[in-house]
């Protein structure tokens, strides 16, 4: 998921190792936005224009 950048604003990036599920959580600097994720999914649609699916964004909001 790419949000604005005032959700990192130290422009450091940051990752959580493991949550209180076992899932690992990071937010890292992109330009002018920052990208924060989970890498606990796989998918075998890989696509040009990748989104983020709806549990995935409920699960970082």
């Amino acid at each position: 998921m790419v949000v604005g950048k005032r959700f990192l604003s130290n422009g450091n990036a940051v990752i959580i190792p493991k949550t209180s599920d076992g899932r690992l959580l990071f937010l890292v600097p992109w330009l002018d936005k920052v990208i924060v994720g989970t890498t606990d999914i796989s998918d075998e649609n890989i696509c040009l224009e990748p989104r983020p699916w709806n549990d995935a964004i409920q699960y970082l909001s």
